[in-house]
């Protein structure tokens, strides 16, 4: 048909190239608000990162459905059950990060953009 809008074509063609790319993300597992306000910011900073905030009990499904480069999550719930955890982020690549609830808020935001950072080189590693 001459004269026919081809665009749509071309840019399904190109769609099909192009890999897609995913949106990277923390999971916050049951975090007080100022510490989830520290991950925000760290997410940002390392990895322009989005953070999602879950429960214990729904943090298989949202490592699962995220991806995440990174599981955050208080110290003392860490160290119920570490085996698992460590388990859980390296079936979706990522690093656990257990925190403490007293931890100044500078020093948890560079803990876990280094954590964040060395997450992303793990994970181009494995790429």
């Amino acid at each position: 048909m001459a004269g026919a809008d081809h665009s749509d074509q071309t840019t399904d063609a190109r769609r099909t190239t192009l890999k897609r790319s995913r949106v990277p993300y923390v999971v916050a597992v049951g975090l007080p608000a100022r510490v989830t306000a520290c991950c925000r910011f760290a997410g940002a900073m390392a990895a322009s990162a989005l953070v999602e905030e879950t429960d214990i009990a729904g943090l298989a499904t949202c490592a699962a459905q995220y991806r995440p480069l990174a599981i955050v999550l208080i110290r003392d719930v860490y160290e119920f059950d570490p085996s698992e955890f460590d388990a859980l982020a390296r079936d979706v690549a990522a690093v656990v990060v257990p925190v403490t609830e007293d931890e100044p808020d500078e020093a948890l935001k560079q803990r876990m953009v280094g954590e964040i950072e060395r997450a992303q080189r793990l994970r181009a590693e494995l790429a």
